[in-house]
């Protein structure tokens, strides 16, 4: 029953994936 736990990791390491992203621009 760790399902959304994983699911919400997984989205913090998009946003966070996609910020470095950004500020790299």
């Amino acid at each position: 029953v760790i399902h959304k736990n994983q699911a919400a990791n997984r989205k913090s390491r998009l946003m966070r994936r996609a910020q470095v992203q950004s500020a790299g621009e």
